[in-house]
């Protein structure tokens, strides 16, 4: 019985498994994607299950599942980045029964109906008016789960707006003495006027601030001292969101002091949010900005560099020129130019900017290609055969000329992290998205090791595997380096 031939792509794959340290990484790669879809899953202040008596002050506005219903919540997810892996882990379950049950040409058709309905609801939940925009306010699961803190919180609270009602005051009654003394005239009494209606705008925000904050403590005090008024609860392995700010624990150190739900494995921040929330959101992220960034500057460079190395001539003379001019303008400079002049720290922003700029390698690499593949006897044949250049192009030459494409992916995935992590670092990043530079930068700022270690660990290692992965690719696909 003659064995059937191998295809281009089974050689890969074959060369591809003999690299250990490639295959490794690829297998830590797939675990940090997962762990990015699940990270609702690890780390969220919303309970799974919670049940509140009906004498207590959130029963009546505290779903049972609140952990559902905040998953699409835009207050509580405000980052598109974070809705968009929320509904890959809905899909998650379903997605994967589908894909264990149906078989090639099925199987295909499966995957292009469910990313397209993936898409289309996406891009509903985004819209402000949609049918699947979904916000309502927040719910502070913390102060409900914790009374003694919320007593502590309050007091802090009730310290800060009574010092400012104080000076606020205090400015009132200096501005009336002077006005009172008939000293100031024309542009100095305006200018008092105007400092004693800021100065009584300032009080009034800071005694509502102090009513709402008594009757915060007084609640909290009543769930302390009534037995009757606690909760069923049941919590994620670690109860904290990544912007939720437990105020009393601010830069404290590693510790898993405070029992289940409620631990802080890796410290907290200056703010005191929770470093490993951040940190595995912060994967999100790193992830997408290096996925979507690195799709549209393979996507154009490989339109552009097909175009280049099939027809030649004047339209590669022009697109050459392009790619000079564009070679003129440092990713890194380019995004900085571009918050400065748009005043926006936007993810969207920096994806974008990233792939616009980079697409230049990817060009000059399928260029190539295509002057090699161009003379082919089979591009003589499709031409005699009066095949549209079209067809000729993506169709017949484009396939067998794309492999540099994946190497050069794999790396750009890599550097793309590091950008955006370089540019949080020096407070440029998007401040609305955690990531792993922002908790560096706050690491040089307070000196504190584990805000250090934790996201830099994470940079190193998720640039390290894309990079096993990319050498691996890289040798598969080059005939001379196979084993």
């Amino acid at each position: 019985m003659i064995a059937p031939e191998k295809t281009y792509w089974d050689i890969v794959r074959t060369q591809f498994a003999k690299n250990r340290m490639a295959v490794w990484g690829l297998r830590m790669l797939a675990v940090l994607f997962v762990l990015a879809i699940l990270a609702p899953v690890f780390c969220t202040s919303s309970p799974f299950y919670i049940s509140l008596p009906e004498g207590h002050p959130e029963a009546a506005r505290t779903p049972r599942f609140p952990w559902f219903s905040d998953l699409f919540d835009q207050n509580r997810f405000p980052s598109g980045v974070d809705l968009f892996f929320n509904l890959l882990l809905v899909a998650l379950v379903p997605g994967l029964l589908l894909w264990r049950s149906t078989r090639g040409r099925q199987r295909r058709t499966m995957v292009t109906v469910g990313a397209a309905a993936l898409v289309a609801v996406y891009m509903l939940i985004l819209l402000p008016s949609g049918p699947f925009h979904y916000s309502r306010p927040k719910i502070d699961y913390l102060a409900i789960r914790a009374p003694d803190l919320d007593v502590v919180l309050s007091d802090v609270k009730l310290r800060s707006f009574e010092r400012k009602l104080r000076e606020a005051q205090g400015v009132i009654a200096g501005v009336e003495a002077r006005l009172g003394e008939g000293a100031l005239a024309g542009s100095a009494r305006s200018n008092a006027e105007a400092d004693r209606l800021a100065a009584r705008e300032r009080a009034d925000t800071a005694e509502r601030e102090i009513a709402k904050w008594k009757e915060r403590r007084a609640r909290a005090l009543e769930m302390q001292e009534d037995p009757a008024l606690g909760y069923t609860m049941a919590l994620p392995p670690f109860g904290y969101h990544h912007d939720d700010n437990d105020e009393e624990r601010i830069v404290e150190a590693p510790t898993l002091k405070g029992g289940w739900g409620t631990w802080h494995p890796l410290g907290t921040d200056r703010n005191g949010r929770d470093v490993f929330a951040m940190l595995l959101y912060g994967t999100r992220v790193s992830l997408t900005i290096g996925v979507v960034a690195v799709s549209i500057y393979c996507t154009i460079g490989t339109i552009l560099g097909s175009l280049m190395g099939y027809f030649g001539r004047w339209v590669d003379i022009l697109g050459m020129r392009l790619v000079e001019i564009m070679l003129c303008f440092p990713s890194f400079a380019f995004i900085l130019i571009l918050v400065a002049v748009t005043g926006k720290k936007n993810i969207f922003m920096i994806m974008f900017a990233i792939g616009i700029i980079g697409w230049t390698g990817a060009a000059r690499l399928i260029r190539g290609q295509f002057l090699s593949e161009r003379g082919l006897d089979y591009v003589f044949a499709a031409r005699a055969l009066g095949i549209p250049q079209r067809r000729i192009v993506f169709k017949h030459i484009l396939p067998n000329a794309i492999h540099p494409i994946f190497v050069t992916a794999t790396f750009g995935v890599a550097s793309a992290i590091l950008l955006e992590s370089g540019l949080a670092f020096l407070g440029l990043g998007d401040p609305n998205v955690p990531s792993w530079g922002q908790v560096l930068l706050q690491g040089r700022q307070t000196k504190e090791h584990w805000l250090i270690h934790g996201p830099g660990f994470a940079i190193f290692f998720t640039v390290t595997i894309l990079n096993l992965v990319g050498e691996g690719l890289r040798d598969a696909l080059d005939p001379k380096l196979r084993q």
